[in-house]
């Protein structure tokens, strides 16, 4: 139980992290975080898209659901003040290296700009070669695995 806490606090922080970068290079005014209805880019419009994965379903879904509800939440609570406003799409990765890969595709097709990557380390293992390719923020595997 007490991997399981610093896993989602590791989680929460990297969403923070993400957050505080984000709100250094200033907002465009949009105070909308839904995704635009035509399909274009929230960019444009001032909205960050986050992105993450995790398995939802299965035996690991306590692990992924936890850190998908902890990133709504601040998505929520930072959204309801002026500034930068985030959106986040999160995909079940089942805890499978090929769910995982599908889900990071979903996710760029769908704009992702920044990553709080995979919640269990074997997905992860398999997508991180794609984060540094596509060069998108996503925290390093460690940081979600270290011991205290």
């Amino acid at each position: 139980m007490k991997k399981f806490w610093k896993t989602t606090l590791a989680a929460v922080m990297t969403a923070c992290m993400a957050v505080s970068l984000a709100a250094c290079g200033g907002s465009s005014g949009s105070s909308s975080a839904a995704p635009a209805a035509d399909g274009g880019s929230d960019a444009a419009e001032g909205v960050i898209k986050i992105g993450g994965s995790g398995p939802l379903t299965g035996p690991a879904a306590v692990y992924g659901n936890a850190v998908k509800t902890a990133a709504e939440m601040a998505v929520e609570e930072i959204n309801a003040k002026d500034g930068v406003q985030f959106s986040l799409q999160f995909e079940d990765d089942k805890h499978d290296a090929e769910e995982a890969a599908t889900a990071y595709g979903t996710l760029k097709d769908g704009g992702m700009q920044i990553s709080l990557a995979t919640v269990t380390s074997a997905p992860g293992a398999a997508v991180s070669p794609l984060y540094q390719e596509d060069q998108t923020f996503a925290p390093p595997l460690s940081m979600l695995t270290a011991k205290a």
